[in-house]
């Protein structure tokens, strides 16, 4: 079974190219390169899964804003 990347996760879900979340967390395209391919250091992995957590908690949060205002919308 294959182990999930969490780098590529994260760029699919919030659409960003690795060079993007490189410059998001400060450091070289190269170092996110290496994470793909070898272990990367425990912040990391922890940084990445609360960048995917938050975006997909946002995600769920404008949903149920827009589904209040057609709720609040239906006299």
């Amino acid at each position: 079974m294959q182990e999930r990347n969490i780098v590529q996760e994260v760029c699919e879900e919030l659409n960003i190219s690795q060079a993007e979340l490189a410059r998001e967390f400060g450091i070289t395209t190269s170092a996110i390169s290496k994470w793909n391919t070898r272990e990367m250091p425990k912040i990391a992995q922890k940084a990445l899964e609360y960048m995917l957590k938050s975006h997909k908690q946002e995600k769920k949060l404008k949903t149920l804003k827009a589904f209040k205002n057609v709720l609040l919308s239906i006299d």
